[in-house]
């Protein structure tokens, strides 16, 4: 069981305490809050979702008028770098996650983590240049 919370010693930005999970840090009143939502999308962008991803950013943008944005976290296998190209020429961050989408890949080494990640990056720059 976990020790309870003390707020005297508990302080921002390394602890913080809430019961119930309602507290805003800093005390800060839930009008003045900012909000973040992150949109992060895992796998190959291709035909099948391409279309999705751009209805689910159409249109939609955040309070201070700028178009919501989303972090693709690429594989390559079945990825259409064109359609990737879009993503970034539209203002979308995207990430590396591997080549082979291997689920088996954190029993690896770190020269097969290696190979996976920086292989994916170069593929990346190569083909959505």
């Amino acid at each position: 069981q976990a020790e309870k919370c003390d707020t005297s010693t508990c302080q921002l930005p390394y602890c913080f305490c809430s019961i119930d999970g309602t507290l805003i840090p800093g005390g800060l009143d839930p009008e003045d809050t900012p909000q973040m939502i992150l949109i992060m999308l895992d796998g190959a962008v291709n035909t099948n979702n391409f279309p999705y991803y751009t209805r689910l950013f159409k249109n939609r943008k955040n309070p201070n008028g700028c178009q919501i944005k989303g972090t693709f976290f690429l594989t390559h296998h079945y990825s259409n770098y064109y359609q990737i190209q879009e993503l970034v020429h539209d203002g979308h961050e995207m990430a590396v996650s591997s080549i082979s989408d291997d689920a088996g890949l954190y029993l690896k080494n770190s020269s097969d983590w290696a190979n996976e990640l920086v292989g994916m990056r170069s593929i990346l720059g190569l083909q959505a240049n």
